[in-house]
This record gives structure tokens, sequence and C-alpha cells, in this order.
């Protein structure tokens, strides 16, 4: 921590480079070789530089935003009409299943223009949970990082379980990979064709490798921001927040406090 302004410029402005490029790789992380693919963890290069203009460009940019707003539009639809289906039969919204699966198609459809699962069904509760249990992992302190002596022992078990929950992940998406791959170039406007003709052109600059690892960790931050920011107000009905501080589930997850409780279930009343 840099207190003094003159020891903070030397450290953000003249050495940053040295600072940035001597970081800590948690243990949980040194899996599937992902500290030595992953933008969260290579050092500062030309790689890393490449990497980073890569997502900045073709996903995060306002062009990129502005070029997927149909698919925007149309999962938003999907999710009204999800909700008005569930009116009518008078049952009940999982907020977080619905809000979980609409993100993860909207991002798959940007990446790979397909759908991971279907339109809420069943089948993105194992991943929501495999996503969920990554960050659980992710965020438990860990002797190993305190005591690289324990490395070998993994006495709390996190990396092995992280290994597993990752690697689940990464096989969808080597599927998918490997599937595009197969096609070869088309006409499809999204992010993998951007990576399919750079990996053309120069295969050592984005490898396979590094466009999985990519992929994981864009997803992986995308959708961790949405699990954590739930509607208050859907169907026309306000979301009961006001919760006693007794009542509060005070259990950890994602390695914060959050004022976690069961999951959010809504019956949707059409607007008089």
């Amino acid at each position: 921590i840099s207190s003094v302004a003159a020891a903070a410029k030397e450290v953000l402005q003249k050495q940053d480079l040295a600072f940035s490029s001597a970081r800590h790789i948690p243990d949980s992380q040194n899996i599937h070789n992902f500290s030595k693919h992953s933008l969260s963890f290579l050092p500062i290069g030309t790689q890393w530089r490449f990497l980073r203009r890569l997502i900045n460009t073709n996903i995060f940019s306002a062009k990129a935003l502005e070029a997927s707003k149909h698919l925007r539009e149309q999962k938003v639809q999907e999710l009204i009409e999800y909700c008005q289906k569930a009116c009518m039969s008078n049952d009940y919204v999982d907020i977080g299943h619905a809000a979980f699966t609409t993100s993860l198609s909207l991002l798959s459809n940007t990446i790979f223009s397909k759908d991971l699962t279907g339109p809420f069904d069943e089948s993105s509760n194992e991943l929501r949970e495999v996503v969920g249990n990554i960050m659980e992992e992710a965020g438990k302190p860990n002797l190993v990082d305190f005591f690289p002596m324990l490395k070998v022992f993994d006495p709390q078990g996190i990396r092995r379980r992280m290994s597993r929950h990752v690697g689940k992940v990464l096989s969808i998406l080597e599927e998918l990979i490997e599937e595009r791959f197969a096609m070869g170039r088309s006409e499809k406007d999204d992010v993998m064709e951007v990576c399919l003709k750079i990996n053309h052109d120069n295969p050592e600059e984005l490898s396979k490798a590094h466009i999985k690892f990519l992929i994981y960790v864009t997803m992986k931050l995308y959708i961790h921001n949405r699990l954590l920011h739930l509607p208050k107000r859907i169907g026309g009905k306000e979301l009961d927040m006001n919760i006693h501080p007794k009542e509060l589930d005070m259990n950890e997850r994602f390695g914060i406090t959050l004022q976690k409780a069961n999951p959010i279930l809504m019956v949707p009343m059409p607007l008089n």
C-alpha cells in the first residue's frame, strides 16, 4: 500500500509493469494450464495485449454491443414470453434460474451463434451449479497460498474440486470449438468467427487453448455478474427486500458475505 504520493507515482506510473507482472497466482487457478493461457494471469506483454484487444474489440466495445442488439431484444422477448406463460398457468418463476438462462443464452449466441441449453429448461441448472461452485472455490481462503510447501497435499481439496468443476465447463467449450473448426470459415457474425480467422492466419498468435480459456474467462465474468444482480420487480409485482437482519442468511458464497436466502420464487401477475 502506497500512502505517499511520490511512492504511489513510482508504483503506478514508472514501475507498473514490474508490479503487475509479478502478481501472485492462487493455487486454485493452477489447473488445466489455466494460468499459462488465461488473460487473467498472463504477464503483461505482446500476448496479453493482443488477447485484451481481442476481447475489448469483439465483445465489450460499443460497436460489438450495438451489433448484438437484436440478440438482446430476442432473449428479453423470450424471457417475457416465459413469464407470461407462467402467469397464464399460475405457476411460479425462479428468478435466479430465469436470469441465468437468459444471460447464458445471450452470451452463447454472441460467441457461438447457438444456445447451450434449451430456453428455460432444467438443463441449465447443472451448468449454473457448476459456475457457482467455481466461484465459491475460487473465493475460499486457501492454506496453500500462504504455505506453498502444502501444495503437494492440497489439504483443503480446493484445487482438486476446482479442477473437476472447471473441467466440466472446458469440456463443453472444447466440443463447441472443435465443431466450429470442423465447419471451417462461414458467414456467421460472431466472436468465434473472428477467432477462426485469426487462428487461420496466425495459429501461434491465437491457439485453440487461447480461444478456449478466453471464452471461459468471458463466460465466468459475464455470468457471475448476473448471478449477483437479480431484479427487484417482475410481472408488475415488487419483491420484498425488507428482510429483518436476524433473518439474513449470512453463509458465505463466492468468497464474500451476501444477503443470501432461499431462491426467489414468484408468480407473475398481469398489469391492470
